[in-house]
């Protein structure tokens, strides 16, 4: 948190609109800052020549998709199945135009869930600043008819690999504390924990409050 950054939007954001409407902000930013779920964050170390070998699922495929124009439009309408399609395809345009990539998984050529991974930064403001060898893997789903087989941790697997082979030394994810299925997911994997925190943000600055493991 650079306390200077905040000060300086908190009296321009005063200047503008007055005490009254920068106090009400405040409150707001603190109540979202107190009730906000806490997230777990998790790391993990890239060796690609200490990698242990994937494990193999019949029938899946891994994907990796670039751009939008990589995508049928029978996956499209399956990964919208969430959201509108104008939706998904905006959301998805937006990850690409920032060299994000969508990690398709797939079961007997049926779209069965899906990761993203984006190298040397995040798609939003981060607990804290990736380096330009970390990667950040984010919005996992596996589509409901597909639960319960350990898709997740496959797909994270095979993720952790190719970016390993692509010269990633860190990658980092993370899960709300309630979601104790992602957590599960995630005990499954080589990621280990980190951290438990909030974040919020005042006048476009990004605060974190770290919390103590337990």
């Amino acid at each position: 948190m650079n306390v200077e950054n905040v000060f300086g939007r908190f009296f321009r954001y005063e200047k503008r609109h007055g005490w009254t409407a920068t106090l009400k902000r405040l409150a707001l930013a603190a109540r979202r800052g107190i009730h906000q779920n806490r997230y777990v964050l998790f790391y993990c170390d890239l060796k690609p020549d200490r990698r242990r070998p994937l494990p193999e699922l019949p029938g899946a495929v891994i994907e990796q998709k670039n751009d939008l124009s990589e995508l049928t439009d029978g996956e499209m309408k399956r990964l919208s199945e969430t959201s509108s399609l104008k939706l998904t395809r905006r959301l998805f345009s937006e990850r690409f135009s920032r060299h994000a990539s969508l990690w398709l998984l797939k079961v007997d050529g049926v779209s069965a869930g899906y990761g993203w991974s984006i190298s040397g930064g995040t798609m939003e403001p981060y607990f804290f600043q990736p380096g330009i060898h970390d990667a950040h893997l984010f919005d996992f789903f596996i589509f409901p008819e597909f639960r319960g087989q350990q898709l997740n941790p496959f797909l994270l697997r095979y993720i952790l690999a190719q970016l390993a082979d692509a010269h990633i030394t860190r990658a980092y994810i993370e899960a709300a504390e309630w979601n104790t299925s992602q957590l599960r997911s995630l005990s499954r994997t080589p990621f280990t924990r980190s951290g438990l925190a909030r974040k919020l943000s005042v006048f476009n600055q990004t605060i974190v409050f770290w919390n103590k493991q337990h």
